[in-house]
């Protein structure tokens, strides 16, 4: 019986022994969003009476100054790189200019700023703040990253974004009545 007993225990400490803690060991590996060939996010817009929907897919790799993105619909790209995700719309005709970029720096901890200055030169550099917050969209309930502007007075305006490493973009509150707003309805991550 004492044997049984000893060799149960030798299981169970090698089993625990291999469990890793996924918030601190798993989380700091992920992107804070998966660019993948084939992952696909489903969105509502909401922006007053009006609803539309959308969907980001990883479609093909294009390079653009010296660098690989990532082609999520007919005028976004993104790519991943140690800092972070940087998103940005993209001109496909005539030069092929990127615009209204936006990077989010990753990984990073709750409370920290940083600032970002645009790959257009002429636009001012803005600042974020992240905090945490758990939402729940039509596609679940999330623990996010949640990155806020930070004005010149050190305020938070909006917009405010909703990450989840490893899944992406949740949510983006343009206002605070959630009567402009971008949901995640569903996705797929191969």
């Amino acid at each position: 019986m004492k044997t049984l007993f000893f060799n149960v225990m030798i299981i169970i400490l090698f089993l625990f022994s291999c469990i890793k803690n996924p918030t601190e060991l798993e989380i700091k590996k992920q992107y804070l969003m998966p660019l993948e060939k084939g992952n696909t996010w489903n969105y509502k817009s909401v922006h007053g009476d009006m609803t539309s929907y959308f969907k980001f897919e990883v479609l093909n790799e294009i390079t653009i100054n010296g660098k690989k993105y990532v082609i999520l619909d007919s005028n976004t790209v993104a790519r991943n790189d140690n800092n972070g995700l940087l998103l940005a719309g993209y001109n496909y005709e005539g030069q092929g200019k990127i615009y209204d970029d936006i990077f989010f720096k990753y990984p990073i901890k709750f409370g920290e700023t940083f600032s970002y200055t645009p790959l257009d030169k002429d636009e001012e550099p803005y600042k974020f703040k992240v905090s945490s917050g758990s939402i729940h969209v039509q596609a679940g309930q999330f623990n996010c990253y949640v990155y806020k502007f930070i004005d010149n007075n050190g305020k938070e305006v909006f917009p405010f974004f909703y990450f989840t490493p490893g899944i992406g973009l949740i949510k983006i509150e343009f206002e605070a009545d959630e009567k402009e707003k971008i949901e995640l309805i569903s996705y797929k991550l191969e």
